[in-house]
C-alpha cells in the first residue's frame, strides 16, 4: 500500500475465511492463487496447507452446425471475427457442434460454411460482461441446388398477400441472398390439388411475385431472382424430417391426389397444408 494510506480490511468469506483459524495465506506471484493454513476439519486442532485459486474469467459462444433438414454437418467450418482483432476459424466436431473461447467487451461477426451448403452468419456482442458466460449460436445451412422449404412465410386465404406474420421468414431469406452475394435463387410457390388447375397456377406464381417483390424491395438484384409458381404440379415428396412430425405419413412418398384422398379426412388436412409451400433453390453459385 502507499505509505500514508490506511489497510482496508475484507473479510474474503466462505472459502477463503471460514469460522476456524485461518493464519496464513501466501499467492503465486500476481496469480489468483496460492495456499493458506487452516485448522478448519481437523478434530484434534491440527493445521492444514490448503491451495486455492479463482477461476479466470471465460466467455465462450458455441452451438451446432445442421442442415435445413436439423441433420448434423460434421465438416463444417466456423470463424470468427470481432472488433479487438480476434479472428479464429474451427472445424466442428462429427456431431456438428464447435466451441470458441472469445474476449470480453467485444463485437463480433460469425461465419458459418461446408461444402455444398450455403453460407450463415451471425452476429455477437459480449459488451458488460463481468463473469464467466455462455453464449449458444446455432446455425442451420440451406443446402445447394435442393429445395429449401420456407416455413414462415404465409399468405392471406386464397389470396397472394403476404401476411404480417411472415417478416421473420422474410428477413431470414433475404440474409440468405446477403451471406451468398453470387447466387442466383429461384422462388417457387406450390399449391394444393383443391381447385381449378390453371387458377391454382396463377395463384403460385403471384404468391411468389409477391415474395420475390419483397426481396427486391429490399435491396435484392432482380437478375439473382427466377419466379416460378408450380400450382399443384409438385407434390411435395415426404422426407424424414416431415415423418417426425407427421408420423402417419411414408418417407419418399409423394403427396398426390390419389395418395393423400387414401389417408384419414384429418390427415388430409396436414397433407394438402404439406403442399401448400413456397420454397428457394439455388440455380447457379456464380452469378456475376
Amino acid at each position: 500500500r502507499p505509505e500514508g494510506e490506511k489497510w482496508v480490511i475484507t473479510n474474503m468469506g466462505v472459502p477463503i475465511n471460514s469460522n476456524y483459524d485461518d493464519f496464513g495465506i501466501r499467492f503465486e506471484g500476481v496469480r489468483e492463487a496460492g495456499y493458506l493454513s487452516s485448522n478448519r476439519g481437523e478434530r484434534r486442532g491440527h493445521d492444514a496447507i490448503y491451495r486455492f485459486e479463482l477461476p479466470e474469467m471465460e466467455v465462450v459462444v458455441q452451438g451446432i452446425i445442421t442442415d435445413d433438414k436439423n441433420q448434423p454437418i460434421p465438416d463444417a467450418l466456423v470463424r470468427l471475427v470481432s472488433n479487438t482483432g480476434q479472428n479464429t476459424k474451427v472445424r466442428v466436431r462429427k456431431d456438428g457442434s464447435y466451441r470458441i473461447r472469445i474476449d470480453k467487451d467485444m463485437e463480433c461477426v460469425m461465419l458459418a460454411t461446408a461444402r455444398g451448403f450455403l453460407n450463415k452468419s451471425a452476429r455477437l456482442s459480449s459488451e458488460g460482461v463481468t463473469d464467466s458466460k455462455t453464449y449458444t449460436v446455432d446455425m442451420s445451412l440451406p443446402a445447394v441446388f435442393r429445395p429449401v422449404q420456407l416455413d414462415n412465410i404465409f399468405f392471406e386465404f386464397a389470396k397472394w398477400d403476404l401476411t404480417p406474420d411472415s417478416e421473420t421468414g422474410l428477413q431470414e431469406l433475404l440474409a440468405v441472398f446477403n451471406d451468398n452475394p453470387n447466387t442466383l435463387i429461384e422462388i417457387s410457390a406450390h399449391t394444393d390439388y383443391i381447385g381449378n388447375n390453371q387458377a391454382n397456377q396463377v395463384l403460385s406464381q403471384r404468391r411468389a411475385q409477391s415474395v420475390v417483390d419483397y426481396l427486391i424491395k429490399a435491396g435484392v438484384d432482380k437478375e439473382r431472382l427466377i419466379t416460378t409458381g408450380y400450382g399443384e404440379e409438385k407434390p411435395f415428396v415426404v422426407d424424414e424430417s416431415t415423418v417426425a412430425k407427421h408420423p402417419f405419413l411414408t418417407i419418399d412418398t409423394a403427396l398426390t391426389m390419389e395418395y393423400i384422398l387414401t389417408l384419414k379426412p384429418e390427415e388430409q388436412v396436414i397433407a394438402n397444408q404439406i403442399n401448400r409451400r413456397t420454397e428457394f433453390r439455388v440455380v447457379r453459385m456464380n452469378y456475376k
